[in-house]
């Protein structure tokens, strides 16, 4: 695994993604923009912004090192976790970071979460469609042991 760093910066938050945050539109929040690699073909994109409350030193991190999600799980794993899938064609960002063409799809997950004190993360993780696939495996003894 290979990440180049595209942009690690504090910025206004656009009226959308500070509403999710529960912010006023501009309010400032630290953002990330990776580029991950595996044996030197790009496979996603990853695009996340951050609390400066829940991790105030995000930007002083090499993320060419770990990812953001290992180092961000140092700091408190999450109490909620929001994933949304959906796919989209790509644009010419993507498809020159990617190295896709124009007619190619990508799938996307829309990664939130939260802790106690409130929202922490929005990622937007987008990968070629056609070197990505999502799957998951759990116990379900482990839902129905909860009560309600």
């Amino acid at each position: 695994h290979r990440a180049q760093v595209l942009a690690l910066e504090a910025r206004p938050a656009p009226a959308d993604i500070a509403a999710e945050f529960a912010l006023r539109p501009r309010a400032r929040l630290f953002y990330s923009e990776i580029l991950h690699f595996e044996d030197e073909i790009p496979v996603q994109l990853e695009q996340r912004y951050v609390s400066p409350g829940f991790a105030p030193d995000y930007l002083a991190q090499d993320f060419t090192r770990q990812t953001p999600n290992r180092y961000l799980q140092t700091i408190s794993p999450p109490s909620e976790v929001e994933h949304v899938i959906h796919a989209t064609l790509a644009d010419a960002k993507l498809q020159a970071l990617l190295r896709l063409d124009p007619q190619d799809a990508c799938l996307c997950l829309l990664r939130r979460t939260w802790t106690p004190a409130g929202p922490a993360t929005r990622s937007l993780l987008t990968h070629p469609g056609s070197r990505y696939s999502l799957g998951s495996r759990y116990k379900l003894a482990d839902f129905h042991a909860r009560p309600g």
